[in-house]
């Protein structure tokens, strides 16, 4: 995939969060249409494993919450 962007259906909220290895957010979207596209400050970011926090709610207010890692390969 050329951007990481987590399925959205049906959801009323979203935030997603990238950190790196470091624990320092590299990425921040609140709009359910801007993913990552692995570029760092205008830069292509290191290969390596990345990890995401999305947190989302469904138009019933119920929230969630999906952390895990991506693998950025060049």
């Amino acid at each position: 995939n050329e951007v990481f962007l987590p399925y959205t259906g049906g959801i009323k909220s979203f935030h997603l969060t990238i950190y790196n290895r470091w624990g320092e957010k590299i990425f921040e979207s609140l709009d359910a249409t801007q993913g990552w596209d692995g570029y760092v400050n205008g830069k292509m970011a290191m290969d390596g494993i990345y990890v995401y926090d999305f947190r989302y709610s469904d138009y019933k207010d119920k929230r969630y919450q999906n952390t895990g890692t991506l693998h950025l390969i060049r």
